[in-house]
């Protein structure tokens, strides 16, 4: 809290808080870590990287409770691609979340997201989708996404320093955790399927009041192939052949779809996997209070394991030779995965395929070229 540091009781400004802050951010960025410093309530200031958007959540949790009928697409669009505190462009300095300990805690009588959207029923169908739809729509505008504890496994207490988070939940909210942890796989591009994730443009391609659609678009400005498009049904109603403005043609495939059982039982599976030009142009069906995450990369194909003579062979289908082996000692370290040298893969048989040395500590994946 860099506000209350800075200033005291009185609200007058203590310069010596503020050159602490300086050298140790100096201190910081000096030492050649990759780290991030976030403030959470000072911009631009003070040497930090970033600040948390804390207007973000009151402009985007009332538009996911309110009725459908009422529900006011506007405010919503706005703080997708703005800094709703401090003003301007949103950007990699910005850190959007819809629950923080002041949001969602008790100090501050809060109350988490699902509890916003169905007070009576927290658990309900209802408040998952829109919890889900809230959060991917959050993860997939620019800056830093943030989430609170307990908030990926659909925690409806408040939060509470006199309260432990209730973890078994993870448990009993399976779906939950598996959206949560595909939702942070892809806005990582991990696997390379959704580059623009992490890029530094956006755009709103259309915003439908009437049928409650909110179509974006996230890309990289250094790479036009890296387009990533989020369509979000903010109604309770299923659509069927809507219309989507794609920045370019198709096939478009789904990489994130809310509405995929496996994050709920009791959810649609509406949806297909990939999205092609058909006569009318390009269209999807969608589900019900649910987002669709798209992009021009096809899923990375299955990578084969195999021994042969003391050696272990990878392999993977021919059509994909073009794709990039990289391997890991420490996979949840994106800096870690480098490129295995293409002249040492070959193609032949319907396969392309690579021989490597056995390693009980090595990882492989294919990712997009």
């Amino acid at each position: 809290a860099t506000d209350t540091l800075l200033h005291g009781n009185d609200g007058t400004y203590i310069a010596a808080a503020g050159s602490l802050l300086s050298e140790i951010n100096a201190m910081i960025h000096a030492s050649g870590a990759k780290r991030l410093s976030i403030a959470e309530d000072t911009f631009g200031a003070f040497g930090f990287d970033g600040a948390w958007d804390t207007s973000f959540p009151y402009a985007v949790r009332p538009v996911l409770a309110s009725p459908d009928a009422t529900r006011d697409l506007s405010p919503l669009a706005s703080a997708l691609g703005a800094n709703v505190r401090y003003g301007g462009t949103a950007g990699y300095t910005r850190v959007a979340f819809l629950e923080s300990h002041d949001v969602a805690g008790d100090l501050n009588q809060g109350t988490r997201l699902p509890a916003v959207i169905d007070p009576a029923s927290p658990e309900s169908w209802r408040a998952r989708k829109l919890s889900m739809l809230g959060t991917t729509l959050a993860f997939a505008s620019p800056g830093i996404p943030m989430l609170l504890q307990g908030q990926e496994a659909l925690e409806t207490r408040p939060f509470s320093s006199g309260r432990a988070v209730d973890w078994t939940r993870t448990n009993t909210q399976p779906g939950v955790v598996a959206f949560h942890r595909d939702l942070i796989r892809l806005r990582r591009d991990i696997a390379g399927l959704a580059p623009g994730l992490r890029g530094d443009r956006f755009s709103v391609l259309r915003r439908d009041d009437s049928r409650k659609v909110l179509v974006m678009r996230r890309w990289k400005s250094s790479d036009a192939s890296s387009d990533v498009v989020v369509v979000a049904n903010l109604s309770g109603a299923a659509l069927l052949h809507y219309p989507v403005p794609f920045p370019r043609q198709g096939p478009w495939h789904v990489h994130l779809n809310t509405d995929a059982t496996r994050y709920g039982a009791d959810f649609s599976g509406i949806g297909s996997n990939a999205v092609t030009p058909g006569t009318s142009g390009e269209t999807i069906d969608i589900g019900p209070y649910s987002v669709q995450v798209l992009s021009l990369q096809p899923p990375a194909p299955t990578l084969a394991i195999r021994g042969d003579a003391g050696a272990l062979v990878l392999a993977w289908p021919a059509n994909f030779a073009r794709w990039v082996l990289e391997s890991s000692m420490d996979p949840v370290v994106p800096s870690s995965w480098t490129a295995v040298s293409q002249a040492t893969v070959t193609v032949a048989g319907g396969e392309a395929s690579v021989q490597v040395a056995p390693s009980a500590t090595a990882f492989y994946r294919l990712r997009a070229p």
